[in-house]
């Protein structure tokens, strides 16, 4: 920091001052904006007086006393709750004040029948109706009372008066209640109410509690509370009734809290409701829970969105959110699992959770720490442990000796268990089990349709069903009504043939010991006879005949003809119905005159390939669900070939170019109308033709560097033109600030193209150095030599 002559140095008569000093005289000051620091200060600090006098010896104590305390003349006297206060100034002329708080005589039902005034001890007593008084002395104050004939009593100074002190409070010149009416009867509060009183300060029960009895609103934060109420200005919308409860809310907002000790830790937490002693005591900063019952969620801290009804319900929980708990003691134990759904008296009571469980029914799950559990019925899963996805419905029935007082206990809780319980699943290996004696299906209005399975009989029905499909179960009756038994099919093989062997001619045939079915082959004629019981309806036994010898040279076999014996002949089939040919899902159809393949799940398929031929059309076509299809039909009723294929598709591909060969007669490729339109520095065939009919070529050259004369020789690039059918051209140029398309520019620049050179010529110059050219494009049409 520089000294005052030094700073003066910087802006002597002639001086031009530089940033540094500038700020060097800035910095040697203290700015208005800045906090001065007590050390930076050349000063004693022990030698100042504090405010509250804490450290001034006791001579200057007195000093200061004396210096005060000079009473001149009293102002605004004030009766706030329970405290008088009399305002006055000194021969200082600085403000002070005396008060007297009434607080410690108060009773229930308060009203000053009298006042009394000692003037030898300068003191005022103030009788109440209930026979109790107090005193106010008032020789501090440098006041004259006079007792005024309705028995109130008048503070007076120099003749003015300041306090009037009667059966309905204080008044004066400076108090609320100046020009108010007087009473004669006590006063209630509805009295007060009725006189359009208000209090802006909390009403106090009790306050030698503390803050315990206080009842108050605060008009900031539009909060209501009853208690110990922290009170503050940004938790807003807060409802607190009971003694701790949202005593230490900060910025929390939305907050409702009725019991003693309920939500007592809650700081930042929003949107919870709680009612019932101890009721989410430890919560902080968790939001949108809602317990409801003693000690429930009590020792929640930071979970969210957690709904617990019941004493204790979620009593131990302190990280986990999306729970609901309902039902006395339902999730005592739980800490951290999270989106659990209990429902029950003590309903998961004994142990922690895991997430996503579903437990309804008393003391359903208790002992179960696993997650994704569905648990219905009284003592369902109970102590099963750490299973999870699992599905147990059970109503354990040996719970007993429970009252309105008593638990109660299970005779046996393993019943309600995982490997016990009347019907379990697995969610994850998904199945199901029914630990039951039988499960029976019917109508609630009667058992004339009821089908039962029982594990030693299987499945029964009340009645006989008909099956209707491959899939039914079929019944022992149905099949003994539609098949036959082994007695009835013994019976009916006893009357089937029995091969019996070959004799030589009819007359070596049996006529002992042959029985009804037998069957034998003659030699001679190829032919088989049968015994039967009743010949030609004779009723009387014999050998009946069964076939003779049947040529089926003329047919085709099932395996097909033979090498070397094609078919011969035509084969016509039906103009009234159609004739299949099918292998797998390949269809030919003939259908008088039309001729049909087609490769699909039938031949009338949506998703196929097909040809048809008929007199009329010819049509190939390959068809998919859900699109149009790709086809080429050639029909008698178009003068055109139709061909068509999916509408997002590239329409007529070819697997190949076929530009390079085209005829005058050939349908063009989309490449080789591009290629028109576009260019390229290889020579290119435009497709086209002269007046003379020689092709018309095209070719770009791209120049970056000129010759200095501005001469482009064509002898490399177009060795053997013949006729030039046009030019384009584009030069860049940028000594003369100009780029530019054509053979001139504004009548200065002019280029000429001929046969074997293009000339470029800047008009007027003469010896000009065309290398500085910054490009040239040229893209020529011609015919060749």
């Amino acid at each position: 920091m520089k000294t005052k002559q030094e700073l003066k140095k910087y802006f002597e008569n002639g001086d031009i001052p530089v940033q540094e000093e500038f700020w060097e005289w800035q910095d040697s000051y203290w700015h208005k904006d800045e906090k001065i620091t007590s050390d930076t200060l050349d000063y004693d600090f022990s030698k100042k007086a504090d405010a509250n006098a804490s450290n001034i010896n006791p001579q200057n104590a007195q000093l200061w006393k004396e210096k005060i305390e000079t009473q001149t003349s009293i102002q605004n006297p004030e009766l706030n709750g329970n405290i008088l206060t009399i305002f006055y100034v000194g021969e200082n002329g600085i403000q002070q004040s005396k008060s007297v708080n009434l607080s410690s005589l108060i009773t229930n039902d308060i009203s000053i029948e009298h006042a009394e005034y000692d003037a030898s001890q300068n003191i005022i007593t103030i009788i109440q109706n209930d026979g109790s008084s107090f005193s106010i002395n008032l020789s501090e104050f440098s006041i004259i009372p006079a007792t005024n004939p309705d028995g109130s009593v008048s503070l007076a100074q120099e003749g003015v008066e300041k306090i009037k002190i009667h059966k309905v409070g204080i008044s004066g010149s400076y108090n609320d209640l100046s020009d108010k009416p007087t009473f004669s009867g006590n006063d209630t509060l509805q009295s007060v109410i009725d006189r359009g009183n208000s209090s802006v300060k909390p009403i106090v029960f009790n306050a030698d509690q503390g803050r315990a009895g206080e009842l108050n609103f605060n008009k900031n934060s539009y909060s209501h509370y009853f208690g110990n109420h922290s009170n503050n200005d940004l938790s807003y919308y807060t409802v607190a009734i009971g003694y701790n409860t949202l005593s230490a809310l900060t910025t929390g907002q939305s907050n409702v809290g009725i019991g003693s000790y309920v939500l007592e830790a809650t700081t930042t937490g929003t949107l919870n409701t709680a009612v019932g002693v101890n009721a989410g005591q430890k919560l902080t900063t968790g939001q949108y829970n809602a317990y409801f019952g003693w000690g429930s969620g009590n020792s929640c801290t930071t979970g969210n969105s957690n709904t617990m009804l019941g004493d204790e319900a979620g009593n131990r929980t302190t990280t986990g959110y999306k729970n609901t708990f309902v039902g006395m003691g339902a999730g005592y134990y739980n800490t951290t699992g999270n989106l659990n759904t209990l429902i029950g008296w003590k309903a998961n009571n004994q142990s922690n959770l895991g997430d996503k469980n579903i437990m309804i029914g008393v003391s359903a799950g208790s002992g179960v720490t696993g997650n994704n559990n569905v648990l219905m019925g009284t003592g369902a899963g109970m102590n099963d442990g750490a299973i999870s996805n699992k599905l147990i419905i059970h109503g354990n029935q040996t719970l007993s000796g429970y009252s309105n007082t008593a638990e109660g206990s299970f005779g046996s809780f393993q019943q309600g268990q995982l490997n016990r319980a009347l019907i379990t699943g697995d969610f994850l290996d998904r199945w199901v089990r029914m630990n039951a004696g039988f499960l029976q299906i019917g109508s609630p209005a009667s058992n004339a349709n009821d089908i039962t399975i029982t594990p030693t009989a299987g499945i029964t029905a009340a009645k006989l069903y008909t099956p209707t499909s491959n899939n039914d179960y079929i019944q022992q009756g149905w099949i003994l009504n539609n098949y036959y038994n082994q007695t009835q099919i013994n019976s009916l093989l006893s009357r089937t043939y029995h091969v019996m062997g070959s004799v030589v001619n009819f007359g070596a045939l049996p006529t002992t010991a042959q029985t009804v079915g037998d069957v034998w082959n003659l030699l001679d004629t190829g032919e088989n006879y049968v015994w039967v019981d009743n010949l030609n309806n004779t009723g009387i036994p014999g050998w009946d005949k069964l076939s003779g010898m049947v040529d089926v040279s003329g047919y085709i076999p099932r395996t097909g003809t033979a090498t070397g014996q094609p078919i011969t002949g035509d084969i016509e089939f039906s103009t009234a119905t159609p004739a299949l040919l099918k292998s797998g899902n390949t269809w030919v159809a003939i259908n008088n005159g039309t001729f049909d393949v087609s490769s699909g799940s039938s031949v009338s398929a949506t998703d196929k390939s097909w040809l048809v031929v008929s007199q009329n059309e010819i049509y190939l076509g390959k068809q998919n669900l859900g699109s149009p299809g790709k086809h080429i039909s050639i029909s008698n009723s178009a003068n055109y070939i139709d061909i068509g294929a999916e509408y997002d598709g590239p329409g007529l591909v070819g697997s190949s170019y076929y530009g390079e060969n085209y005829a005058d007669q050939s349908f063009i490729q989309k490449k080789y109308a591009d290629k028109q339109h576009s260019y390229t520095t290889k020579e290119e065939l435009t497709g086209g033709t002269w007046i003379n009919g020689k092709p018309v070529y095209k070719k770009t050259l791209y120049l970056n560097q000129i010759p200095r004369t501005g001469e482009i020789d064509f002898k490399i690039e177009f060795p053997d033109i013949e006729t030039i059918i046009s030019n384009e051209m584009f030069t860049e140029w940028y000594v003369l600030d100009t780029a530019f398309a054509g053979n001139q520019w504004r009548t200065k620049v002019y280029i000429t193209v001929e046969r074997k050179k293009a000339t470029i010529e800047l008009l007027g110059e003469p010896d000009y150095d065309y290398s500085v050219i910054d490009s040239f494009t040229l893209t020529l049409e011609y015919t060749k030599k």
